[in-house]
């Protein structure tokens, strides 16, 4: 294949739902040939659905199908050197929301690619932005390591990790876990939430963990587990007053996101 050849491959999905009338466009800047990840796929699926979905208020506005559908077009044609431009049509005052994931190898980090996920709508304004403003639109920023896909604030930190076991801090340290770039810490995971569950008397503190545990079977393809622990999860959330509502929407993404993997793992 010839380098940087631009082949733009462009999916466009017409909604016709009548509660749903967003209209998307997937499209691929091919610059070079295609070398795609080999992702833990639980990784790519969280952040499409909590850093594009959710974050840029798109996940009440798309069915369930139609999240399946752009989360499986995306993780196909994400690759370490071409870049996805994906467009919702109309997103707000008939402006389209423009959202970038593009693959970068910066000298800083030359063993890894990093994804800038970029986007053209200022959460803080409540606005599609262009020009200069576009510095201030909502972006986040993922590494690809060891077949995980990490969110920069989410590496591993040493004098974090020592500071939530000499506070007990058990969830957090899953959590941590979990969303690192160490495989080898995934395998402390189920182990230090289940003891924690065993000795925790408040159903409420339990919540917590539950969730985290439900997050980890889920990225281990043990979906029965999942949905036990998510289920666990909303029955203990009646005794959950703070941010109840915020915890309650995100089981719903939780739950999508198990859906959403087990569907593509058939």
């Amino acid at each position: 294949m010839h380098k940087k050849l631009i082949l733009s491959i462009t999916f466009i999905f017409l909604i016709n739902n009548l509660l749903f009338s967003i209209k998307y466009n997937i499209k691929e800047v091919v610059n070079e040939e295609k070398a795609q990840y080999n992702f833990k796929l639980f990784y790519p699926i969280y952040y499409i659905y909590n850093g594009i979905f959710d974050a840029l208020n798109l996940y009440d506005k798309l069915n369930f199908s139609e999240k399946f559908e752009i989360t499986k077009k995306l993780i196909n044609i994400m690759s370490n050197n071409n870049q996805l431009i994906l467009t919702f049509y109309n997103y707000l005052d008939n402006k389209d929301l423009i959202v970038t994931l593009k693959p970068t190898h910066p000298p800083k980090y030359p063993d890894d690619t990093v994804y800038f996920l970029i986007s053209n709508f200022d959460k803080n304004k409540n606005q599609i932005v262009e020009g200069d403003d576009i510095k201030d639109a909502y972006a986040i920023l993922l590494f690809f390591r060891n077949n995980k896909l990490i969110k920069i604030n989410k590496l591993f930190d040493e004098n974090k990790e020592k500071e939530l076991i000499t506070n007990n801090k058990n969830n957090s340290l899953a959590d941590l876990y979990l969303f690192d770039e160490i495989n080898e810490n995934d395998n402390k995971i189920e182990q230090l939430l289940l003891s924690e569950i065993e000795k925790l008397e408040d159903v409420k503190n339990k919540f917590f963990c539950y969730i985290t545990l439900s997050e980890y079977y889920t990225s281990v393809e043990k979906f029965i587990e999942a949905k036990k622990y998510l289920n666990l999860g909303k029955s203990a959330l009646e005794n959950v007053e703070k941010n109840k509502e915020k915890h309650e929407h995100y089981i719903n993404i939780l739950n999508d996101i198990i859906k959403t993997l087990s569907d593509l793992k058939k």
